[in-house]
């Protein structure tokens, strides 16, 4: 008996946290939840980003996995730009 009327006046998000201090523009920053879930194109990295990128993978010898987490690059454009390093005789 208890079951059912705890059943009837539960609603769809009834256990979740209620945020009522936060306004529509905090929803949509980038450090929120709902701006991280929004996948939005990010745009390529700088040269002086991608230079940091290959100095923490060829100097400090950092993961790729770490290095793509902290700079929000995939671990695959990290590869590329380690391997057209390694190619450019120039750059090394």
């Amino acid at each position: 008996m208890e079951v059912s009327k705890f059943a009837s006046t539960m609603q769809r998000g009834y256990f979740q946290k209620r945020y009522s201090g936060l306004s529509q523009d905090d929803y949509r920053r980038r450090d929120t939840a709902i701006g991280m879930r929004r996948r939005t194109k990010r745009k390529p990295p700088k040269p002086d980003e991608i230079i940091q990128i290959l100095h923490e993978v060829l100097v400090e010898k950092h993961p790729y996995s770490f290095i793509s987490k902290k700079h929000r690059v995939s671990m695959m454009a990290i590869s590329k730009y380690v391997s057209r390093a390694k190619r450019n005789s120039k750059f090394l």
